[in-house]
């Protein structure tokens, strides 16, 4: 990695996304958790929490499901980290890009990566380019979010990923595994 890289992502959709506005997107998270899917409900509540299946659409479309998963989370867990796997929409970029370190902007301030995770994630996956993050919505979209239930102390790591085959998958999932192996 260059020296000359800069290691905070600006937002790059806001405004199409989402609200630009920091106050017109806290009203617009408001509305999503406020529209609702009815109550988190059966056996799942007794397993423990790895992930979550999340929209990634513009939130006039897709809001109120993303709202419904992330107050499923909220209910259940209180993460030190959130690992963000997007998909590469743009075509930029190699095909599984970890954001080593600094910090993603959004209208409401920035979350910190967790280098640590990012880190051992490199191992596996090693080459960063920032072509892959700097334009896709996937991660970004979910970063207000993030920030609305759990605040600005939740760090996150962003993986964008181009090649969606299963053997990538398998060997992201492996990854990802032994990155957090350990940790509460």
């Amino acid at each position: 990695m260059s020296s000359s890289k800069s290691y905070i992502r600006k937002f790059a959709v806001a405004g199409g996304f989402y609200p630009r506005d920091p106050s017109l997107l806290q009203k617009e998270l408001e509305r999503s958790f406020s529209l609702g899917y009815g109550e988190h409900t059966g056996s799942s509540e007794q397993l423990p929490i790895v992930g979550a299946i999340v929209p990634h659409a513009g939130y006039t479309y897709s809001g109120s499901v993303a709202s419904y998963s992330y107050g499923f989370l909220k209910s259940r867990i209180k993460p030190r980290s959130i690992i963000i796997v997007g998909p590469n929409h743009t075509g930029y970029g190699t095909p599984v890009s970890v954001w080593p370190k600094g910090a993603w902007e959004t209208p409401l301030g920035a979350l910190r990566v967790d280098e640590e995770i990012s880190e051992k994630l490199m191992e596996t996956f090693p080459d960063f380019d920032q072509s892959s993050h700097l334009f896709e919505h996937s991660i970004e979209v979910q970063l207000p979010f993030i920030q609305f239930i759990y605040g600005m102390d939740v760090k996150i790591v962003p993986i964008c990923v181009l090649d969606q085959s299963l053997q990538t998958s398998i060997v992201l999932g492996d990854a990802i595994a032994k990155a957090v192996s350990g940790r509460p």
